[in-house]
């Protein structure tokens, strides 16, 4: 019973809180002073439901086939006054097809399949397969010898020279009302004794048309009524709601079929306490005769009587199943039935497993004793099956054209056999075959033969039948042995090693040397057995040229050999950098050795033009070499820019983060300050570096290089040189984000030009995007904060606040604050008592 409501639930817990909070501040409540408010409050917010509950008025559960009725009659009443519109009353009519017949939850017109058990009784298929129900068509025209009753729609026109069209109902007295026709007695008439009546009724009221053949007469059926049946000894005995066309097969499957011990072969139909007829389910399923399909009337009851006689078949037969048996039937039917024997079953004689007193007594039955077997309810007839060893043949494997079984015949000898199955392969081992023999008193033999000398005629060895014969096939016995070639060659790989082949061969084999080879010299690698195991024995160096023309003696390679070509690094193609940007000379420059740095190319470019910012210089590099294209570096056209997305992205991201997981503050998941967010920007693949180069007025300047600071170019690598901006961009808790003109390094300036800070602005964690893409942050000394110098170009980010954890502070950062307070003013009062 819940007593208290979802309102009243968060209303005491909120109560509670504030009682708690309460408590707290007072020291003013105790554990009884809990109770009793407890108690009190329940009562208070239980009362009422408990008391509305008490006064609420019983309601009687209508039947779902009351329910049935009302709907049905709701219709009937919307059709006489054209309240619901065609598209309502078809709605109301589906819902009305779809109410439930009875309190258990029975459809009526439905099935109950998939609640059916499946056994092994021959029949229970036909109750649990989803695509036979046995349901009438109630789309189709009603046969001619349908048994009209009450509530039963008919749609009666006359077309031709008379005409006319209307729809009438058999009321519940059974009488049918038709205009010019008068009042017609039509229940427990068939549809086409009630067609004649209507006809006579016309006639004999001025309709002479039908008379004389110039106008016709149609009576047909456009709603069935219901009727009830009930089904006895089925697995969901009751009663049934099903229209009027309804026939016993539909009702047997509503009801689930029979039970696990109700019979397929004796099913009455009882009507007006009379058996009409007996169903035989078999008929159906063995013959496909549904002569046993009566149609039902109303009141009709099918009655599934105990099962008598159920004999059971094991083994080879297609449908080994449980079989219902009448008293005249013999094993011939049973078989029949079981539908026949299987490929594998032994035909000669069948095994019968029969209960009796002190056991189970088994009893044979040959085939011509079928006739005389007296089934008993509870024998098993058990169908043997024969082994599936092969008789009368002989079997190849091995290096022949087609392996495999073939028919003995007396006289067969292992040529014959090797001829019929196409020969030995090309890969046969010649020397040695084996035929393998198996004798019947459980003793094997094996007979050796060449089969070099059977192929050639001149020897043979006689066969017997499930002779055996193996022919083995060298690929499979000795493996292909290889060689391999690895590095600056065309086509590294291995390669099958042949009596001999050369070093010389091995390169021709994998396409010959690359440029970037060494062409002096080949490495080769050679393995050998030692008593510890293998181990490489030695290294061979081998004289060799590009055009691998020979020095000498040819060097023979063994199994396994390992040929390695190295890489010639003096054959390295020149590094190209890139120069963009606010240089004198742009373009591609080739670099003068692999260790040339920035200045010198920057020299050599004629330098930085007078619109080029020095404190503007980075490198795009891929760490993996080869040229950085532009869509995989993003825009670069101010790197400070970039920086600063890179950090609102972060920032963003952090916060969404700390929402979904409930974090008071976004650092607390691990991620970085404000000052101190991920460098890398996004929409920049890992590989790619940005390098920002600082000091390069002084590199240019000075005479000698300065090593430390200049850096050392890499193949593909872009230097870009960013044009002089002389604005500030002040971004972030401002009261007013602007861009502002270079004035003065102190940040105070353009933060008070910006409107100054907002009040969620961090002044601490102010910091500075400088145009190289470096960033400079504020420090602290005590309680006095030192900005750091704004540059040309710049972008001064001011932070917002960091989130407080409930609207408090937390408590180890306020202690670790008091104590750093405490320490500092015993070192200032220490300081002034010296001083003193």
């Amino acid at each position: 019973m819940r007593l208290i409501s979802l309102r009243s639930t968060s209303f005491l817990s909120i109560f509670f809180r504030r009682l708690n909070t309460f408590c707290n501040r007072f020291s003013a409540c105790n554990a009884s002073s809990y109770v009793g408010l407890m108690v009190l409050l329940l009562f208070v917010f239980s009362a009422p439901e408990l008391m509305g509950q008490s006064k609420k008025p019983a309601t009687t559960v209508k039947s779902s086939a009351s329910k049935a009725i009302e709907e049905e009659e709701l219709l009937e009443k919307s059709k006489r006054d054209a309240v619901l519109s065609e598209q309502e009353i078809k709605e109301l009519r589906k819902r009305l097809e779809r109410v439930k017949g009875d309190e258990d939850g029975v459809f009526p017109w439905d099935t109950i399949e998939g609640l059916v058990p499946k056994t092994n009784r021959f029949g229970n298929a036909l109750f649990t397969n989803r695509k036979m129900s046995f349901a009438p068509r109630l789309d189709i025209a009603a046969p001619r010898n349908y048994m009209v009753g009450p509530g039963d729609e008919f749609r009666v026109a006359v077309y031709g020279v008379q005409e006319f069209d209307l729809d009438v109902r058999v009321s519940s007295s059974g009488m049918l009302h038709i205009p010019y026709a008068g009042s017609i007695s039509a229940a427990g008439e068939t549809l086409e004794n009630l067609e004649n009546r209507i006809r006579q009724k016309l006639i004999q009221n001025g309709f002479q048309s039908l008379r004389s053949g110039t106008s016709n007469l149609s009576v047909t059926v456009t709603q069935f009524r219901s009727i009830t049946v009930t089904v006895v000894g089925a697995f969901q005995s009751g009663n049934y709601i099903v229209p009027a066309v309804a026939t016993a097969f539909h009702a047997l499957h509503l009801a689930g079929g029979p039970g696990t011990i109700g019979s397929y072969r004796a099913i009455k139909l009882v009507r007006d306490n009379k058996v009409e007829a007996i169903i035989d389910l078999y008929d159906f399923m063995i013959n496909g005769n549904q002569s046993a399909n009566i149609p039902l009337r109303d009141n009709d009851v099918l009655v599934i009587p105990v099962a008598e006689l159920d004999v059971e078949v094991e083994g080879g037969v297609k449908r080994p199943l449980v079989f219902e048996l009448l008293e005249q039937e013999t094993l011939e039917d049973l078989l029949r039935y079981a539908g026949g024997y299987s490929a594998n079953a032994h035909r000669a004689s069948v095994d019968v497993r029969r209960y009796g007193n002190g056991g189970v007594f088994v009893t044979s039955y040959s085939t011509a004793d079928f006739g005389n077997y007296s089934p008993q309810s509870g024998d098993v007839v058990v169908v043997k099956t024969v082994r599936k060893a092969a008789r009368n043949a002989v079997y190849t494997s091995g290096a022949v054209e087609r392996s495999g079984t073939y028919g003995y015949v007396d006289g067969m000898t292992l040529k014959d056999l090797l001829h019929i199955s196409g020969g030995v392969r090309e890969s046969a081992l010649l020397t040695h075959g084996v035929v393998y023999r198996y004798r019947n008193n459980h003793q094997s033999a094996y007979l050796n033969f060449v089969p070099k000398d059977v192929v050639q005629g001149n020897s043979d060895i006689p066969l017997q039948e499930g002779d055996s014969i193996v022919i083995a096939d060298e690929k499979a016995m000795f493996p292909r042995r290889y060689v391999e070639v690895r590095g600056q060659v065309r086509k590294p790989g291995r390669f099958y090693f042949a009596e001999g082949m050369t070093v010389r061969d091995a390169l021709l084999l994998s396409g010959g040397l690359t440029r970037k080879a060494v062409d002096t010299v080949v490495e080769v690698y050679r393995q050998s057995v030692t008593p510890q195991g293998i181990g490489l024995q030695t290294i061979i160096n081998v004289p060799i040229n590009s055009k691998l023309e020979a020095f000498g003696d040819e060097t023979a390679l063994q199994v396994n050999d390992l040929l390695v070509v190295r890489y010639d690094k003096q054959k390295r193609p020149p590094y190209t950098v890139y120069l963009e940007g606010e240089v004198t000379n742009k373009g591609p420059y080739m670099l003068l050795d692999y260790e040339e740095r920035l200045s010198s190319v920057l020299r050599r470019a004629g330098g930085i033009t007078p619109l080029g910012n020095p404190n503007g210089v980075f490198v795009v590099r891929n760490e993996f070499g080869g040229y950085v294209e532009e869509k995989d570096f993003n825009r670069y056209n101010d790197l400070a820019v970039l920086k600063y997305n890179a950090y609102i992205n972060q920032r963003n991201q952090i916060l969404r983060i700390g929402k979904k997981q409930n974090s008071p503050q976004p650092n607390q998941q691990g991620s970085k300050d404000d000052d101190e967010f991920d460098d890398r920007i996004p929409g920049v693949i890992d590989s790619i570096s940005i390098i920002s180069v600082l000091n390069v007025k002084k590199l240019l300047s000075d005479v000698e290089v300065n090593i430390e600071n200049d850096i050392i170019l890499r193949d593909g690598d872009r230097i870009i040189v960013q044009y002089i901006n002389n604005t500030i961009r002040v971004k972030g808790e401002v009261n007013n984000e602007v861009v502002l003109s270079y004035a003065t390094k102190d940040l105070r300036v353009y933060l008070d030009n910006a409107g100054g800070l907002t009040e969620s602005a961090d002044k601490k964690r102010i910091f500075v995007i400088e145009p190289s893409g470096r960033s400079r942050k504020s420090r602290r000394f005590f309680w006095n904060t030192h900005y750091p110098e704004v540059q040309p170009g710049s972008i001064v980010v001011v932070p917002s606040k960091l989130e407080k954890i409930d609207g408090k502070v937390d408590p180890a950062k306020l202690a670790a604050a008091a104590s750093i307070s405490s320490s500092t003013l015993g070192v200032l009062f220490l300081i002034y008592s010296i001083v003193r």
